[in-house]
């Protein structure tokens, strides 16, 4: 009996970490344009949909997978727990994945705007602008280079 408790408590943590994965996907491409749904299906759905049929894939996907292991758990409750714990532990490997595309997208967007501040002259300062050297230090002077050279 208290396998049962175990599976409808994976089930409650599956169906919570679907929402958090929908939340990470709107983040993702909606805050950087760059990103891209690469579950082909999914992207279908987005882009014939919207956002609201992208949500409503995903509580499909949801409600089918809650309705087989609902299914499950009657004959079978050892392998209905180990179903909702692999799925669960899936869940969780493609919400990591998806924290670190969301961490890596801020870091460049940070970047990118620190990079254009620093392009951008200072009100009110008129600094002359920045130069290379006259010379490069890894470079061969191309008068000791035509030099050295020995002439026919």
């Amino acid at each position: 009996m208290r396998l049962k408790y175990v599976v409808w408590l994976g089930l409650g943590l599956y169906v919570l970490l679907s929402a958090t994965d929908w939340a990470f996907t709107f983040a993702l491409l909606h805050g950087y344009p760059g990103a891209v749904e690469t579950n082909p299906l999914a992207a279908a759905c987005l882009a014939r949909f919207g956002w609201g049929g992208l949500a409503l894939y995903k509580a499909t996907g949801v409600l089918v997978f809650v309705g087989a292991v609902l299914l499950l758990v009657r004959r079978r409750p050892i392998l209905a727990a180990k179903l909702t714990g692999g799925a669960c532990a899936v869940m969780l490997a493609v919400l990591v994945y998806t924290h670190g595309l969301l961490c890596e997208a801020h870091r460049d967007a940070v970047d990118r705007a620190q990079d254009a501040a620093w392009a951008q002259p200072k009100k009110g300062h008129s600094e002359p602008p920045v130069t290379g050297p006259g010379r490069c230090w890894f470079a061969q002077d191309p008068v000791l280079v035509q030099a050295a050279v020995p002439s026919k």
